[in-house]
C-alpha cells in the first residue's frame, strides 16, 4: 500500500555511501528530499530540490556530506576534509 501513497526516484547514482531521493508523496506537488544511509534508516534532507541543492553547494559536494544530517555523523576523514575545505561548516 506505501507504493500507491509514495514514489522515490533516485537522484544522485553516485553515492557510494547511502541513496538520495526525491520523495513524491500521494496528493503533494513538491517532492522531499531523503537520504538513506548503509543502515537502510531513511533521513530527511530538505523540502525541495531547490533546497537540496544549495545544501551541496554549501557543503562543496563533499563525499559523504549527507552523514551531517544523520544519527551517525560522518566519519573522520569526512570531518578531516570538511577542517580543510569548510571549517565554518563543523561550527
Amino acid at each position: 500500500e506505501a507504493r500507491r501513497k509514495f514514489r522515490a526516484f533516485n537522484i544522485d547514482s553516485m553515492c557510494v555511501s547511502g541513496r538520495v531521493v526525491l520523495l513524491f508523496c500521494l496528493g503533494n506537488d513538491n517532492p522531499q528530499i531523503w537520504f538513506q544511509d548503509l543502515s537502510c534508516k531513511w533521513f530527511f534532507l530538505c523540502r525541495s530540490f531547490s533546497d537540496y541543492f544549495r545544501l551541496l553547494v554549501m557543503h562543496l559536494g563533499l563525499p559523504n556530506w549527507h552523514y551531517a544530517f544523520t544519527e551517525v555523523g560522518m566519519d573522520p576523514s569526512s570531518k578531516q576534509w570538511f577542517r580543510f575545505l569548510s571549517p565554518e561548516r563543523l561550527a
